[in-house]
């Protein structure tokens, strides 16, 4: 698909409380408290304890079992792309989501400011 926006545009997530975790088939959509803000994954990821990510194996649609709801109310405290355009975000829980890039189709999608950004 498209290379990642700037690292001025991912680090716009910073700061931001999620508010609503939604379940698709085949995509997990994140709003924050501020509604002009948010993103979505479409590609396989990892969700877990920070010090734990490493050792996770990647999650794929359609999901089963999750403990994403977990991050609800909690803010990101870190939001940044990898050499490999992967999307790694951390949040206040210690919780972590690495999401990978794939060149195949859509990874994920930031909307921030009223833009969208498709990687």
């Amino acid at each position: 698909m498209y290379p990642p926006p700037e690292k001025s545009v991912v680090a716009k997530l910073e700061g931001g409380v999620i508010d609503t975790v939604t379940f698709a088939r085949c995509g997990i959509h994140y709003r924050l408290e501020d509604e002009k803000i948010g993103f979505s994954v479409t590609s396989p990821f990892c969700f877990g304890p920070a010090d734990s990510i490493g050792d996770m194996s990647w999650i794929d649609f359609p999901l089963g079992r999750t403990e994403i709801p977990r991050i609800l109310g909690s803010a990101i405290v870190s939001s940044r792309t990898e050499e490999d355009y992967s999307l790694r975000i951390e949040f206040s829980t210690g919780d972590v989501l690495l999401v990978a890039w794939t060149p195949i189709y859509e990874s994920y999608e930031l909307r921030i400011d009223g833009a969208r950004i498709i990687v």
